[in-house]
């Protein structure tokens, strides 16, 4: 590997011993089999919202419409009958469903190893996106674990489609690294295409097992990543003309070759075609019966897009009333309102760190967060990523960045305002004029207005027809993930474990006083008051409040003993 400029930074290694890939590996595989080994070996499911009510059922009715001989094409139980090829979410055509047809154990053993089996496919995917993104075998395990068994993904052995998508991810994010940063890659024309060969194969996977909103956004990230390089090199040429002084800092000298502009003006344009071409089996059936879907209609406008329709239909009279609907509050009970359901509530980012500190909803309901006043409907159980991945994901707000650094961190930060959905700046004016008293002020003001999720919504043509902003939760515990693996092999370096420790022992001290003094103020309240009205849960009952409390004092402990073992061990170093 060529030494690394002072304009990127990419971990050196030297060969590594077997062993250590053989130790890691086994520890990713052992953690999978330890959360998984009973669901492998037992006649237990994992039943929770759609897994029950859709996929489970649908999926063993196809098997046994194939074994039958007759074709599972129509699905005459939902509603009056439904073209199941039509049905994006079902994945009818996803390749990994095979397994689910072999004769061997029951339905439902086969059904838990494809769930299992892609949570494994996720951690390895990280492993190898850490790997080849020039991390240490020991960084790249980091990654694996830090990304395959974090909330976001592993909740999602409950809704499938999202779980593939988020095991064909670290594919793809690792194929567009490789056609827009990689170091090696001086011309990168060849490189490229089979960078774009193994985005496309991806993506592909993600639509035809379900997740076409994954793929579709995925896609997004690749074409803004590559066109927005491709802007910023130019820019930088341009630059370098007039200063004989050279490249502006922070600009890898490798990738300003003029191929290299190409292959970034390309490789979306070209990935994009060969997913729309291995993925059209799929697309066009749901394309062709989205037609009949609320998702498509609409009688006030929802985007610029319909808003522009709106006024050329309706004439300049009807600008104000179309502006209106794009910026104001979506209507009640419509597609609108629904696109930002399950939105990530911005309090909830403390769980990275904390486990159990929300609470969780079985084997008993200890879910406090739910009561908070403007708490949504959780998507993600959790978001526990485990402290030091988070910590070490961290250190790179404060320590020198190379380009794919500084990539992972934009990618991380843009999709967790993105997931926050609901609680954009709209949101904050209305809780800030109804704290100090203006109740009801700014009637005209939606509260997603301005966030970054509405923002996809209504100027990026496609993304109405989706929902639920924090389904993007997963594409930041990647990027933590991979960033993770490449601080740890940071720490290397004796001059580099002096602020990690620093900031290890910090968390340290603030978890254990929280743990101490037992809750912040208004929290303690609001569990231990008798007088709290807690709302039931429709299946899992009112929550348990001595046991919230309890939960959360446990985790508050085990973080700050974690912490204060890692800051210990970086100090003395």
């Amino acid at each position: 590997m060529p030494a690394a400029s002072k304009h990127s930074i990419e971990p050196e290694r030297g060969a590594e011993p077997r062993w250590q890939w053989s130790v890691s590996l086994a520890t990713v595989v052992g953690v999978w089999g330890w959360i998984f080994f009973p669901v492998l070996v037992g006649d237990r499911a994992v039943g929770y919202r759609d897994a029950v009510t859709f996929y489970w059922p649908v999926q063993e009715w196809v098997v046994g419409q194939i074994h039958a001989g007759e074709s599972p094409l129509w699905l005459p139980h939902d509603m009056a009958g439904i073209p199941l090829a039509g049905e994006g979410s079902s994945g009818l055509f996803y390749p990994f469903k095979v397994w689910l047809l072999v004769p061997w154990g029951g339905f439902l053993w086969r059904y838990n190893i494809f769930l299992a089996g892609h949570v494994l496919l996720a951690a390895l995917g990280a492993v190898w996106a850490a790997r080849k993104m020039g991390g240490s075998v020991f960084a790249s395990s980091l990654a694996g674990l830090t990304y395959g068994f974090a909330g976001p993904v592993l909740f999602q052995v409950t809704n499938q489609i999202f779980l593939t998508g988020a095991a064909w991810l670290p594919l793809a994010i690792l194929a567009t690294w490789q056609a827009v940063f990689d170091p090696e890659k001086k011309t990168g024309v060849r490189d490229a295409i089979r960078a774009a060969l193994w985005f496309s194969l991806a993506v592909s996977l993600m639509v035809l097992g379900g997740d076409i909103q994954l793929g579709f956004v995925t896609m997004l990230l690749a074409g803004a990543t590559s066109w927005g390089m491709g802007w910023l090199e130019w820019r930088q040429r341009s630059a370098s003309r007039r200063d004989s002084s050279g490249l502006h800092p922070g600009v890898d000298p490798n990738v300003l070759h003029g191929s290299r502009q190409r292959v970034r003006l390309l490789f979306p344009l070209f990935a994009g075609g060969l997913v729309c071409g291995m993925s059209a089996i799929q697309l066009l059936p749901a394309w062709s019966f989205s037609r009949y879907s609320e998702r498509t209609t609409w009688n006030r406008p929802r985007t610029a897009m319909e808003a522009a329709s709106h006024v050329w239909q309706n004439g300049l009279a009807e600008t104000g009333s179309a502006l209106g609907s794009v910026i104001g509050p979506p209507a009640a009970g419509t597609h609108h309102e629904h696109i930002y359901q399950f939105s990530q509530a911005p309090w909830t980012l403390v769980e990275w760190c904390v486990p159990g500190i929300s609470g969780t909803l079985w084997p008993r309901n200890t879910r406090w967060m739910d009561q908070l006043p403007g708490a949504d409907r959780i998507w993600n159980l959790s978001l526990y990523q485990g402290v030091a991945g988070f910590v070490l994901a961290a250190l790179f707000l404060f320590r020198r960045r190379g380009a794919t650094e500084k990539w992972l961190l934009l990618m991380t930060f843009f999709f967790v305002a993105a997931a926050w959905g609901w609680y954009g700046p709209g949101w904050l004016i209305h809780e800030i004029l109804s704290a100090t008293g203006y109740r009801n002020s700014l009637p005209g003001v939606g509260a997603p207005l301005g966030g970054v999720y509405w923002l996809l919504v209504t100027f990026v043509p496609g993304m109405v027809s989706f929902r639920y902003p924090a389904k993007l939760m997963v594409f930041a515990s990647l990027g933590i993930a991979l960033l993770a693996g490449r601080s740890l092999d940071e720490l290397s370096r004796p001059i580099c474990c002096r602020r990690p420790a620093i900031l290890f022992l910090g968390v340290a001290v603030c978890s254990g006083l929280l743990a101490i003094s037992g809750l912040p103020g208004s929290a303690v309240e609001m569990i231990s008051a008798r007088e709290t009205s807690w709302l039931d849960d429709q299946y899992f009952g009112p929550p348990n409040r001595e046991l919230a409390v309890s939960q959360i004092v446990a985790g508050l402990k085990g973080t700050a003993l974690a912490c204060g073992i890692c800051g210990l061990v970086l100090w003395i170093r």
